[in-house]
């Protein structure tokens, strides 16, 4: 992540930001915030069908779950010695509807740095009802990477997933949630951009999972995009008389850009339009 301040003559602040999130395949995913890595849900070699190694460095590797198709934190060469610049949320779900009989508990990570936030939402496989809003969170994980006690609730978090840009979430079905219960969860947070994962492929995945297709049809702002790199870039000009209100809420104040090969956008400051994009991964069909 690359940062800049300044203060103009008018006494504005002008900030900008920029992160890298880069598709691996099926849930795995890497997050570079300046010389700052983190890998999410790393799997076997082998165990996703059609899906490469993962081959990565990371400062940080976080699991939603312990299953091979995600849990091989071990393939991760890790990196010491370097500040997380994240807060970082953990809210413990189920990995099904019938609270973790069939597949256990799913952890979903959001990641905040006071002007960024993202959520990977793992093997979700629970509908987040209104109830399930009002309890209390299991932990938090802070920048030191240890877990301690917290009681923020459920319905703080989705707020901070609101205020923030970017959500990762599973649309395949079976296993997770499928299109329409991942789309139902959208527009319950509204997040600016929406990556779907843990779908089937021609060639890549599950059998048994839905493919991406199924979700993007149900999207308005459905965009595919020919790469496995999305760049998010924030900017926007505060007004010395407004800092203090944009420093509760950074992302309301901020325009975002994003980039993924040929295709782009910019979310403008106000704007509650989700981006549902689509990523690639080499030569790897996704349809």
């Amino acid at each position: 992540m690359q940062k800049k301040q300044k203060i103009d003559r008018k006494g504005a602040l002008y900030m900008a930001e920029q992160l890298t999130l880069t598709w691996i395949g099926h849930s795995c995913f890497k997050l570079d915030c300046g010389d700052y890595t983190i890998v999410f849900d790393p799997y076997e070699d082998g165990y996703v069908p059609g899906c490469p190694p993962v081959r990565e460095s990371a400062d940080l590797v976080l699991c939603s779950h312990d299953h091979k198709d995600h849990g091989a934190s071990h393939l991760v060469k890790r990196i010491e010695g370097r500040e997380n610049p994240f807060q970082i949320q953990v809210i413990h779900t189920w990995h099904d509807d019938q609270k973790g009989a069939l597949r256990g508990k799913n952890q979903i990570h959001i990641l905040d740095d006071g002007t960024f936030r993202m959520a990977h939402m793992g093997d979700l496989g629970c509908k987040l009802t209104e109830e399930e809003m009002k309890k209390p969170l299991v932990g938090i994980v802070s920048s030191y990477n240890e877990i301690v006690p917290g009681h923020m609730n459920l319905d703080k978090i989705a707020q901070a997933v609101k205020l923030g840009v970017a959500m990762v979430i599973p649309v395949g079905g079976y296993y997770t949630i499928d299109a329409k219960q991942a789309k139902a969860l959208v527009e319950q947070v509204k997040p600016r951009i929406v990556v779907p994962m843990h779908y089937r492929g021609e060639g890549f995945g599950y059998d048994v999972l839905g493919m991406v297709k199924n979700y993007m049809d149900l999207c308005e702002t459905a965009v595919y995009g020919d790469s496995e790199v999305l760049v998010l870039e924030k900017s926007g000009v505060l007004e010395s008389d407004q800092m203090s209100a944009s420093d509760q809420n950074p992302a309301s104040a901020q325009a975002l850009s994003w980039r993924a090969g040929t295709q782009s956008g910019t979310l403008r400051n106000g704007q509650e339009e989700t981006v549902v994009l689509r990523m690639t991964k080499g030569q790897l069909p996704t349809t």
